[in-house]
């Protein structure tokens, strides 16, 4: 009985936000230099890498965290103008296998701009 309570309780958190974005692959489209780029967001357990889909070339390394459906994102290294100590919140949802980041709070320009309101599809294994 008690393994079937620790099952459980192990059930339960990894129904969380958070074990729905960690170890997972979600690929979409942001606009780099003008241009339509496929990116893949590597969630990690508290890391996520965010590479070219076509060359596999990291674009930016951020530590994430997720609480009340808000995904906290913070800058390791990386391209983007965002400084290591700015915070980016962002509202998601998923449904069918595609999340929607909507922007929350983030004072990093570039950040927001390509990341607000984009969708992004699971990567099958």
């Amino acid at each position: 009985m008690k393994k079937a309570l620790i099952s459980f309780a192990i059930v339960i958190a990894c129904l969380s936000a958070k074990c729905q974005l960690a170890n997972h692959k979600w690929e979409g489209s942001i606009q780099i230099d003008n241009q339509a780029t496929l990116i893949i967001l590597d969630f990690k357990k508290d890391t996520v890498d965010a590479l070219i889909t076509a060359s596999g070339e990291l674009l930016e390394e951020m530590t994430y965290t997720v609480k009340n459906g808000i995904v906290t994102f913070q800058k390791v290294n990386g391209r983007s103008e965002c400084g290591s100590d700015i915070i980016g919140k962002y509202k998601f949802s998923i449904k069918n296998d595609t999340v929607t980041l909507t922007v929350a709070e983030d004072i990093c320009g570039s950040r927001a701009e390509v990341l607000d309101q984009s969708t992004w599809k699971k990567v099958k294994k």
